[in-house]
């Protein structure tokens, strides 16, 4: 199916590149249009649209991630964070034509992480804040534009890519950054809980601590890596 001149696989790819160009938006009429146009029910624009977190335009209720913290850092180095993920999504509407809906930043990662986007029911991103206070120069340039690619590929593709080419891509072409998939930041001093048990998804290796590493023997499907969504098989122990 072609819209604006590019073939595209499925409805719902060009009902996300319609948003993307601004041409819809989250409101009754615009999804029955759309419904119309495509062919398709207006309870599966609609669906299409609560992935790629369009704002709904009328009185709806307000899903809240879970866990969500409820202390809120306050301080300068937090706002600056802020203001460098919406400095992220006008440098993308202005230059890319790509158009994001903001989502909810938190900040509660702990460990030797510095960033993450996670996905499902609410889209997030995650930051450990000790890390940006630490190394703020090279997070503000390099790990949050990192994880709004995560974000990017997300909402083009409807899933994750981790850290592979398309993520790459994104990284080059949108913001001009070496595509690290890692950081190098020095995390000695960080208070961690020992993880000793080494385990892997399709994009990564995570280290998980004793606890969880019981209870996948008795379930194996417990957790699963919420870069690619999928789960984690045991490596070694170290």
């Amino acid at each position: 199916m072609i819209y604006n001149g590019v073939q595209y696989d499925s409805k719902a790819a060009i009902v996300r590149a319609m948003f993307m160009a601004g041409d819809i938006d989250n409101s009754p009429d615009q999804k029955k249009r759309v419904a119309t146009l495509l062919g398709m029910t207006v309870q599966t624009v609609h669906a299409t649209l609560v992935k790629m977190n369009a704002p709904v335009v009328q009185k709806t209720p307000v899903i809240v991630p879970k866990n969500e913290p409820v202390d809120n850092p306050s301080d300068d180095i937090v706002q600056m964070i802020r203001n460098r993920f919406d400095q992220c999504y006008n440098e993308l509407a202005l230059e890319h034509n790509i158009r994001l809906a903001p989502i909810p930043i938190r900040f509660d990662l702990r460990g030797g992480s510095a960033g993450q986007f996670c996905f499902g029911m609410s889209n997030y991103f995650r930051v450990n804040l000790e890390i940006a206070k630490n190394n703020l120069v090279d997070y503000m340039k390099q790990t949050i534009p990192h994880e709004v690619c995560h974000y990017v590929n997300f909402v083009l593709t409807g899933r994750s890519c981790g850290h592979g080419l398309e993520w790459k891509r994104a990284m080059i072409r949108l913001f001009g950054l070496e595509p690290k998939r890692c950081h190098n930041y020095n995390v000695s001093n960080l208070k961690t809980h020992r993880k000793p048990f080494v385990y892997k998804c399709d994009c990564r290796e995570h280290n998980l601590s004793a606890i969880k590493h019981s209870r996948m023997i008795y379930n194996p499907h417990q957790y699963r890596c919420v870069q690619c969504n999928s789960f984690l098989t045991f490596v070694k122990k170290v």
